[in-house]
């Protein structure tokens, strides 16, 4: 189930590159398919990668366009992503990802509502003129970047999922083993996973053996660290241009959420405490007990 989950996030990310490639740079099927071919012999070769050059160079037999471009823009789902979605959420796993990729599946379902939204919701242009041939490269380079660095956090919160559910039913699953079976022949088998081996199978190297997050060991997370500027113009671009990217944009947040040490749910909690008398805990005592304020006497 959670492979099929990070398959959705995979496949998304790969869309949304696609889609800034077609809309905003002007690159037609051809040339996307040459820089996923360039791509898929380095950091980013993968099952998935390899598929979508292939795919992006079929022409329609019947009107000679590149097929892909002739196939309506509604994605099916057989309920695996869906359930990886549920699952997470009752364990308490933070998936944006993988969830982000099934909400785009869903909202592509709904064409005849989309065409006539796009008469009315009126946006920027994705393309506003052609882009000189140094930010053509630039952004080419940034899109590189950008789908490493999201697709590192789709794999990894698939297999935290599975580490959390392991733990929350005795399952002992080795995720080590996982990721030599994913790698030995599957839809997401790609060349990302050797790194996260690696650090599998020295797991004293990981946050004192605890495995609390693969992104505290410094191999996993210093390509993401140095990605982050290229993945924040990619989702800035994106966002200017009226180009959603949900499962980019999904990603860069859950790094910035997890390299974030204070969180906004301060708000949150003094809002639950308000309402609902939830209690909260203090920063100066955060192991004492919940406490509870009676707000409506001091405001």
């Amino acid at each position: 189930m959670v492979h099929n989950g990070i398959e959705y996030g995979d496949m998304q990310i790969i869309a949304e590159i696609y889609d800034l490639m077609h809309r905003v740079i002007g690159l037609d099927a051809t040339d996307i398919a040459e820089l996923f071919e360039r791509w898929n012999e380095g950091r980013l070769g993968s099952f998935l990668t390899e598929v979508t050059a292939r795919v992006l160079r079929v022409r329609d037999e019947k009107s000679g366009q590149p097929l892909v471009e002739m196939i309506l823009d509604q994605a099916g789902q057989k309920g695996t992503g869906r359930w990886t979605a549920r699952d997470a959420i009752d364990l308490g796993e933070p998936v944006p990802t993988l969830t982000a990729a099934v909400d785009a599946r869903v909202l592509s379902s709904w064409k005849p509502l989309r065409s006539r939204a796009a008469a009315l919701l009126t946006g920027p242009e994705a393309r506003t003129g052609a882009l000189s041939a140094a930010d053509r490269r630039q952004m080419i380079k940034d899109l590189e970047a950008a789908f490493y660095a999201s697709r590192v956090c789709a794999y990894l919160q698939g297999l935290r999922l599975i580490r959390v559910a392991s733990d929350a039913f005795d399952w002992n699953v080795d995720l080590l083993r996982v990721t030599q079976v994913w790698k030995a022949g599957c839809i997401i088998r790609a060349r990302l996973l050797d790194p996260i081996r690696a650090v599998l199978e020295q797991p004293d190297s990981v946050d004192g053996g605890s495995w609390e997050h693969l992104l505290l060991d410094a191999r996993l997370a210093g390509p993401l660290v140095e990605a982050q500027a290229a993945w924040r113009r990619v989702v800035s671009d994106a966002a200017l241009r009226g180009v959603p990217s949900p499962a980019i944009g999904a990603s860069l947040s859950y790094f910035d959420g997890l390299r974030s040490s204070r969180l906004p749910q301060n708000l949150t909690q003094a809002q639950r405490d308000y309402f609902g008398a939830h209690t909260y805990r203090r920063v100066d005592d955060p192991s004492g007990a919940a406490v509870h304020t009676d707000w409506h006497d001091l405001t």
